[in-house]
């Protein structure tokens, strides 16, 4: 599923408050002032300078472990207590702190265990307890008991700063380059193409709002690209096309001006038959060219001449012209009882091309052609030939301007490749469709549907 450019920047924002909450947190993980509450080696000279003074004679033992409690709570900042195997406290640091006041005796241990206890309301300390062997063999404990905890302090409010800003610079730069990185190719492609580069495309591969203009934009210049393209092909053509039968009447002329009466008979009648190619060329052209326009613009074609007409007297006029244009059997099988909407002059000129077609590309002229229609929905009429056919690769060519599957151009044949382009874009203009089946050696059936009242 494909996220808009919206969705994406609403995402990109949440993305940035949650960075930053989870900075912010780290951060304050970072700054808190912890202590170790492991063993160290010092730790461990304590407990063996305790053993020490405890495999000392009697007499003085108390006092010199006292003076060890006091001596090593003050060089480590951490109160000191010593635990006999029975749990009870044998000597203990200083409660105001290391180094401050005197020293306190045993005795006076079991009140300042119970003020220890009483002070519940202040921060917690950190306890270190580790094993003390006595001369007995039995366990006993030294406890390290560090100062107050107190609050970490708070991080300097620029940290926070920096960090806002770095989430939102990184961001912001993403945001930017989604949006700004496509809006470039689109320009630079439109520039290029502005500058007659009909190749140029964006190459945008976004799935976004910018992707599909980028995508309308590529699928825009090639359309633009291979109307441009058409064009020049037509025109190519229409030139080519021209020059033939230019170049035939003028060799026709040169003949006349010798004198001879017959080869100026005859070189009329050539000219006759040039210029009446011509003028098909130049309707045919012309007709194309408007029903192409009309199509590419999305416009309705003004027919001026639509009129609703009955569809059997349309198929009967077209048969008979056929039949006066040319010398070959037309089978036609139709009964019609409906009406068509349409410009009869246009209709009949391309159906009359359709039987052009089937007669000059049938060889044999024994084989009749077959014009067949009927309703179904619609108003089907059939072309059918039994000539020489044309492939499947040469099916849609066909139906471009000035295309033959015969490349030869001679007279034998007759046209330019416009007829068949020329009833498709009339057959498409009044809303219907035209449809070509054929197989080479066999024949060829043109179907078109129009549409009845």
């Amino acid at each position: 599923m494909s996220i808009g450019l919206g969705g994406r920047f609403f995402l990109i924002g949440v993305a940035q408050v949650v960075l930053l909450g989870v900075g912010a947190y780290m951060l304050l993980e970072l700054v808190q002032t912890t202590r170790p509450t492991g063993p160290t080696t010092a730790h461990h000279e304590v407990v063996a300078k305790v053993e020490g003074v405890l495999a000392s004679p009697e007499a003085d033992r108390a006092v010199r472990l006292q003076a060890l409690v006091d001596e090593e709570s003050e060089w480590l900042h951490s109160h000191i207590s010593v635990i006999d195997p029975d749990n009870r406290l044998l000597a203990l640091a200083h409660e105001g702190g290391p180094g401050r006041g005197g020293r306190r005796s045993a005795e006076q241990a079991p009140l300042q265990a119970r003020l220890h206890r009483v002070v519940g309301s202040r921060p917690p300390r950190p306890l270190l307890e580790m094993p003390l062997t006595f001369p007995d063999g039995r366990l006993g404990a030294v406890r390290f008991l560090g100062p107050h905890r107190r609050p970490p302090p708070p991080p300097p409010g620029w940290w926070f700063v920096l960090l806002a800003l770095a989430i939102t610079a990184i961001g912001t730069w993403w945001m930017v380059r989604m949006v700004v990185s496509p809006i470039r190719r689109v320009t630079q492609a439109a520039a290029a193409f502005g500058k007659g580069d009909l190749g140029a495309r964006t190459a945008v591969d976004q799935r976004d709002e910018l992707g599909d203009l980028a995508a309308a934009f590529d699928r825009m210049a090639t359309q633009v690209q291979n109307l441009v393209g058409a064009e020049r092909e037509l025109l190519a053509n229409i030139a080519h096309e021209l020059r033939t039968p230019l170049a035939r009447i003028r060799v026709a002329l040169e003949l006349a001006e010798g004198g001879d009466v017959t080869r100026c008979v005859r070189s009329l009648a050539d000219i006759t038959e040039d210029l009446g190619e011509l003028e098909t060329i130049v309707t045919d052209s012309l007709a194309t060219a408007r029903l192409n326009h009309a199509g590419r613009s999305g416009e309705s074609l003004p027919i001026p001449r639509r009129t609703t007409l009955g569809a059997q007297g349309l198929i009967d006029d077209a048969a008979r012209r056929f039949r006066a244009r040319c010398d070959r059997t037309l089978q036609v099988d139709a009964e019609l009882a409906v009406e068509v909407n349409v410009d009869r002059v246009l209709v009949l000129r391309a159906l009359g091309n359709l039987l052009d077609n089937a007669h000059k590309y049938t060889p044999d002229r024994d084989l009749p052609i077959l014009l067949t229609a009927y309703t179904d929905e619609e108003l089907v009429i059939e072309v059918r030939d039994r000539g020489v056919g044309i492939s499947a690769s040469h099916i849609e060519a066909v139906r471009r301007p000035f295309f033959r599957v015969d490349p030869a151009r001679n007279r034998m044949t007759g046209g330019v490749g416009l007829g068949l382009a020329l009833a498709t874009n009339i057959i498409e203009s009044h809303g219907g469709t035209l449809t070509i089946a054929s197989e080479v050696g066999s024949g060829t059936t043109v179907t078109v549907r129009l549409p009845v009242r």
